[in-house]
């Protein structure tokens, strides 16, 4: 029987009648109500690009598309790949920058043992005798860094220099508040640290303060032989952070508002900046400093149970 031959618009209509596709000539009609397009990526080919993700958060949208088209061979757009991350409910963000050293064995290993020796300091001495000190600098150009404007406008501020020298801020506070703070013109070194130390003791003789537990990080001058033997002729003890650890020192809190308040005030000149940098200590309060240090205590027991801090 000879077979027929079949035009091939019977065969086009045939076809998109098996798509699910409505024809009429010189008009292809919308999917039928329900029609649920079949998607490309299936549910473990999704969980592999999540772990892509997972190992490196950086990872571009352009770099996601070309793997699965190199080792799914699936294509897919830019805009796909992005539908399926905010599926994972994972959003574009800043990255955080963390050290791989923050927290190998070693840390983990210094973080608890430094955790488990504060708490057995805490057994013989009260909260006020630990005693944290740390520096940080501050400039002019240090502004808010939110405004507000009309919709369609950006928010401007205008400010005399955007470069300015540093002015090295150092300081100390226990859980009662700052106990004293000093600024200079110039990264502290380990003279400056020696002369603020001076008056650092006078002052913790002032308040009555005995066998103070002073906390301080691991700048190579706070390691300075001259420093030990001032503390330990005080009658107090020396105690340094654990590497990678600020979140352990809780005088960095204060720091952040501090600075915070700096801005606020949107010194334009050196001669603005020195009183404002006084001004925002004021309002740093006790109960502040009381949280801080309670904030430092939920890492105290991290560390205790070795977590790793990325935080």
């Amino acid at each position: 029987m000879p077979i027929k031959k079949v035009k091939k618009q019977v065969i086009f209509h045939l076809f998109l009648e098996f798509l699910g596709v409505r024809y009429t000539p010189g008009r292809i009609d919308s999917n039928k109500r329900g029609y649920i397009k079949p998607e490309k990526l299936k549910e473990y080919q999704k969980e592999i690009i999540k772990s892509w993700i997972d190992d490196n958060a950086g990872i571009p949208l352009r770099t996601n598309v070309t793997k699965v088209q190199e080792e799914m061979d699936i294509s897919v757009g830019k805009s796909t790949m992005d539908r399926i991350l905010q599926s994972f409910h994972y959003s574009w963000k800043r990255l955080s920058i963390i050290p791989e050293r923050r927290n190998n064995v070693s840390t983990l290993n210094i973080r608890e043992r430094y955790a488990t020796g504060y708490l057995e300091l805490l057994q013989s001495f009260r909260e006020h005798q630990f005693i944290f000190i740390v520096e940080c600098g501050v400039n002019i150009s240090m502004i808010t860094s939110h405004g507000r404007s009309k919709i369609g406008s950006p928010a401007i501020y205008v400010v005399p220099n955007l470069r300015s020298s540093n002015i090295s801020i150092i300081a100390a506070m226990n859980v009662n508040g700052m106990l004293l703070h000093k600024w200079h013109d110039q990264a502290f070194n380990r003279d400056l640290f020696g002369y603020y130390f001076d008056e650092l003791l006078e002052k913790i003789r002032a308040l009555n303060i005995e066998h103070a537990t002073i906390v301080m990080d691991n700048v190579s001058f706070h390691h300075c032989e001259e420093i030990s033997q001032q503390i330990s002729e005080a009658g107090h003890t020396l105690l340094f952070l654990p590497p990678y650890s600020p979140f352990m020192n809780p005088i960095e809190n204060m720091f952040s508002k501090w600075k915070g308040e700096i801005r606020n005030m949107r010194s334009e000149n050196s001669g603005e900046l020195y009183p404002n940098i006084t001004a925002a200590s004021s309002l740093i309060t006790s109960s502040d400093c009381s949280g801080y240090d309670s904030h430092m205590f939920r890492y105290i027991n991290r560390c205790l149970r070795r977590e790793i801090i990325e935080d």
